[in-house]
């Protein structure tokens, strides 16, 4: 349990205590202690008659988040969600900067010769919480974001560099296409940088919105608090109806050195160098704000306040979501007011 009163005081932070103590000790109640092992019904009694001891005070410091309910039902507070429309946003992929090989193949399922299909193989895929080595296509995953309204994507460009190809036989040299309806390959031009490309268009895409500016500085429980506010109220329901309900977004930003302890996670989280590079946390689908909530507990965990900055920032104003491991691009970007992702985050997309 995480209910303080059922907790131990560590060194350095409140533990969490065994079930079978806290039964002894608050109720007078003996479980687990069978020949046979552990009994889930014993279990879940114990667990019920320790909620129920306290259930004021517990539900008084939770802020009583059940309430909601005596007035709204799952499917109402679903509708609700439905009826909260951002624009639509334009998707991009920075190949040059991404571990994705592209590859070309002809022909298709029904004997087409001279239909060409595109490929965008990565060597690992994330399982959960782990990456594992596993070739994947992610062509048919990009497509199918297309069709889901939340978060509504409305054109996927994936760019490559033209100068990684000059040297190829011009027969072979990929071209600029469409691989499918508002999904589309570029090949920039020899001379032509992707990284410049890629912060003209997102400029562009934010010309109907009003100039963007910094947002306020954090702390990092704040920006635990927000991430932590998952639409499902704890019931378990998740589906695409709660992808994209945050308000906000935070940008963490390294203004600081920091010690050597902390270089394996920044490096984890690509903020290698200070005044470099930028990582949004953002709860864009519900995969990726577990992920965001998750990244916000290692730092709170590795204590690096002092190095690290928390900017907030307002959902309603972006309309572009890059996709790199570029840290110059990315700071170029959410100057501009983009959402980045790195490809991490990207395997938490979907």
């Amino acid at each position: 349990s995480t209910y303080r009163p059922y907790m131990r005081k560590g060194r350095f932070r409140m533990m969490q205590r065994k079930l079978s103590h806290l039964c002894e000790e608050e109720l007078d109640l003996s479980i687990q202690n069978s020949s046979s092992g552990h009994s889930s019904v014993e279990d879940a009694t114990g667990a019920f008659q320790l909620y129920w001891k306290r259930r004021n005070e517990w539900e008084q410091s939770l802020g009583y988040p059940l309430a909601s309910l005596k007035a709204d039902s799952i499917e109402d507070l679903k509708r609700k969600r439905v009826g909260q429309k951002w624009a639509p946003l334009t998707l991009y992929l920075d190949g040059c900067n991404l571990p994705l090989g592209m590859r070309t193949t002809r022909g298709d399922n029904n004997n087409n010769s001279d239909k060409v299909s595109l490929q965008l193989i990565s060597k690992t895929f994330a399982q959960g919480t782990q990456e594992i080595c596993s070739k994947t296509d992610w062509v048919p995953i990009l497509k199918s974001s297309l069709v889901s309204s939340s978060p509504a994507i409305s054109k996927i460009v994936v760019m490559f560099d033209g100068a990684n190809y000059k040297h190829m036989n011009e027969n072979k040299r990929p071209t600029s296409r469409q691989v499918s309806n508002n999904m589309h390959l570029e090949i920039t031009d020899i001379g032509t940088e992707v990284d410049d490309v890629i912060v003209e268009r997102c400029i562009q895409d934010h010309q109907q919105v009003r100039r963007v500016s910094s947002g306020p500085i954090i702390d990092i429980d704040e920006a635990i608090s927000l991430l932590e506010n998952m639409s499902d109220l704890g019931f378990g329901v998740m589906d695409e109806t709660e992808n994209d309900s945050l308000l906000s977004f935070i940008i963490v930003r390294r203004n600081g050195g920091g010690s050597k302890t902390h270089r394996k996670l920044f490096d984890k989280l690509n903020l290698r160098r200070p005044e470099e590079g930028a990582l949004c946390l953002t709860g864009l689908t519900v995969r990726l704000q577990k992920n965001s909530l998750r990244i916000a507990r290692e730092l709170k965990h590795a204590r690096v306040h002092g190095v690290v900055e928390y900017e907030l920032r307002q959902r309603r104003s972006v309309r572009s979501v890059c996709i790199t491991d570029d840290v110059l691009l990315s700071d170029r970007l959410v100057k501009n007011g983009s959402i980045v992702l790195n490809y991490q985050q990207l395997q938490q997309f979907f």
